[in-house]
């Protein structure tokens, strides 16, 4: 996650973590998830990132 180095942001190494992985809309969100839940980011702001990508996985 440094595009200045490897020229690639954060959206491409989503992008290519899913083809590496056959990631599905599903385990895009579990990738997401598992960001949130070894943050540092206080509990009501990881709680309202859950939310977000719960939302996000549920829509088709």
């Amino acid at each position: 996650d440094d595009p200045g180095y490897f020229d690639c942001d954060l959206v491409g190494e989503y992008a290519i973590a899913g083809r590496l992985l056959e990631l599905d809309r599903q385990g895009y969100g579990q990738l997401a998830l598992n960001s949130v839940e070894t943050s540092f980011a206080p509990e009501e702001l990881k709680d309202e990132m859950r939310r977000g990508i719960a939302d996000w996985v549920q829509k088709r």
